[in-house]
Formats: C-alpha cells, structure tokens, sequence
C-alpha cells in the first residue's frame, strides 16, 4: 500500500486574513479563523455570505487574493493542489458518483491511483461500507443509478475517507435531502463522527443542523465573519442582532432538543474536588473560604458523591462522604434533553458531569438550566 500522506495529526487549520474578490465583488473579506484540530467546526451564513468560498479555499479549489491558510503552520500553498486535496476527505451536496463505476469501484478510485494492492483496496472499501451501514455484501456492486439519495450520499462519505484523510470538507452535505431522511443521516454521523477522529470544516444553511453537528459554529454574513463560538455562546451571548437572529436567541428553549449537558454545566475547578475522607468540618470551613456551595466529594479518583454547604452546616459530623448523596452522571456529550428527564424522574436537582475518560468537570443544575433556557 503506497500513498503520499502531508500530514499525520493534525494540530489544526489556520486561515489568517484570507481576501477573494471577484471584479468590485467581494466573495470573501479579511476573513481569519482558527479550526482546532479535532473539532468540527460549522460555516453558516446566507447566500452568498463567503462559507462555500472559504471551505474551497482550504483545498485550494480557489485560491485567495490575499492572506494565508496553514495546517499544522505548513503554508498550503507549499504543496502540489493534487497531493493536498488527496489528503483532505471532500463532500458535497452533488455527490459526484461516477454512474459507470459501481460502488466499490467509486470508493476505491484514489486508493487505485495511489498504487495500493487490490487487496487493500478491497478491505477498506469493506471496512467503510460498514461504518456508513452499507452492508459491503449488498451495496458494493451496485451502481449509483440504483441506490437512493441517502444511500449515495452514505458512498460519497465513505469514497472521502478512502484515503483516511486527518481533514474533512463537507459542503452542504444533506442539503439535497428530504427533511427526514436529513435527520436521520444527521444523526448516524453525528455517532461516527467521534469514530473518525478528523478535523472537520462544515459548510450549511440550516442552523439546527449546525447546533446538532459542531463543536462550534462560524457565522459569517456579507463575505465576513461575525461571531464564532459554541451553540450556547451563540444562543445566550449573541455579539449582533445579525446573530440573535440567525440563531432565534428569543427563543432559547426551542433548541434544546440539540443541546448537549456540557453546554450548560458549571465548570469544577480543583477547589471543588474534596477527599471524601476528611472531616466535615474542614470540608465546611474549605467550601466556605473558596465560596462553594456545592462541591464533590472523590476518593482514590472516583466519584463518591455531591455534598452541599447547607447539609453540612446543619451537621458536620464525622467525614464527609457520610453526606454525600449518590449522584446522577452524565457525559458532557449526553443529550440534554434526556438528562433533564431522567433528573426530574429521581427527583435529583443536580447532576455530575463527566468527560469521555470519566473525570468529573462540572456540574448541572435542573433549575438554573431551565431557568436559562425561558
């Protein structure tokens, strides 16, 4: 298996001061934006507002007037356009299937043009089929004419990761879609995205789209960027009426069903990790000087539960896992309209929020989050 790879991990994507004119007409203007390796991160706008230009400028599909774009703070203009879009994953609403080819022939394309083995080829084709649930068995000899609309655009992801590229551009991806059939692809690659590992430059219209898929969002109107940020930033700190709009910040309760509980979680800093053998009294005398009201209570790297300041003024007896109570978990990805559910159903106003490996970084609060949502 031979292929030319640029890059390997990918630190991140630095667009710095990037300027494309057409004539008088501006299509992009001094436009700089960092995307953090890993992330994906959303361009949305209206027509016209430059997020189709700035993707295609990444892959060097156009190229700016002035400014910089870097990855890994390699110019990309150092590299030959051909090897760099090899290495970057590229989707688009159109697909652009070739209807003579079947599909593993499709998805394997540049994997053949780089020179790898059929065999390698075979078994990646195989392997990407599964993870965009096309039963290889079923789907790899068929030719685009007979697949349907999601169907082929599950083959137009799959033949972007053939070459198993760090970056991934996807330009309206479900934009051709019926509204349902959006939806659910919408949330079969919000489940891999995590799997894929890459660093992904989204372009859409539709702002649920963007709050259910980014980690942030970049909203850009007239050819320049207006705010980027999370879709809770966005939602309760919009720097414009331009965005208050665009994101409906009136009203707030209406995309929680694509809010995750990490968006509305307080941070914990180490001042609210307290050993869960010390003394009641020391833990008072601790959440009182760093003014705490609810802190944690761990022992050895595990989480035995929340304790509050008030309990412990009523009784501070003994160590202080004795009053602690059993919280609820949740990872900081877990839906929140579920976690608020299930919180409401244990009668439990607060609730533990953890990262992926399990380490506790916040806290929610049943009431306070509502309260924030109306």
């Amino acid at each position: 298996m031979t292929s030319r790879r640029l890059f390997d991990k990918i630190q991140g994507i630095t667009i710095s001061h990037v300027t494309k004119t057409y004539g008088s007409i501006y299509a992009v203007r001094d436009v700089s934006l960092d995307v953090i390796g890993g992330e994906l991160l959303v361009l949305i706008g209206p027509s016209g507002s430059g997020k189709t230009t700035t993707l295609r400028m990444v892959n060097r599909l156009i190229e700016p007037d002035e400014g910089s774009i870097s990855i890994d703070g390699q110019d990309i203009r150092g590299h030959d356009p051909v090897t760099l879009r090899r290495n970057m994953g590229y989707v688009i609403q159109q697909i652009g299937l070739f209807p003579h080819m079947s599909v593993r022939e499709n998805i394997g394309l540049i994997p053949r043009l780089e020179g790898w083995t059929r065999d390698d080829i075979n078994a990646r084709v195989d392997e990407l089929l599964s993870l965009v649930a096309l039963p290889p068995e079923v789907f790899s000899g068929r030719y685009p004419q007979e697949l349907s609309g999601g169907q082929q655009q599950r083959v137009g992801l799959a033949r972007a990761l053939a070459m198993d590229p760090p970056i991934l551009l996807m330009d309206e991806p479900f934009g051709a879609l019926d509204p349902i059939l959006r939806m659910q692809l919408q949330d079969e690659f919000a489940k891999i995205k995590e799997e894929l590992g890459k660093t992904i430059l989204f372009v859409t219209h539709d702002i649920e789209e963007s709050f259910k898929l980014g980690d942030r969002i970049a909203i850009m109107r007239d050819a320049s960027l207006d705010q980027v940020g999370t879709a809770y930033e966005l939602i309760f700190h919009p720097e414009s009426a331009f965005v208050a709009d665009i994101v409906d910040a009136n009203k707030k309760y209406k995309h929680v069903d694509t809010m995750c509980v990490g968006d509305v979680a307080y941070a914990l800093d180490d001042d609210h990790l307290l050993d869960g053998r010390m003394d009641s009294k020391d833990a008072l005398s601790s959440m009182h000087e760093h003014d705490i009201e609810v802190a944690l209570a761990v022992e050895g790297g595990e989480i035995i539960g929340l304790v509050n300041a008030l309990s412990l003024y009523r009784d501070a007896q003994g160590r202080l896992r004795d009053h602690a109570f059993e919280p609820l978990i949740f990872d900081a990805n877990d839906s929140l309209p579920a976690a608020l559910s299930e919180m409401k159903a244990h009668g439990i106003p607060m609730a533990v929020v953890t990262s992926r490996d399990g380490q506790p970084t916040g806290i929610i609060s049943m009431n306070e989050t509502l309260l924030r949502l109306v």
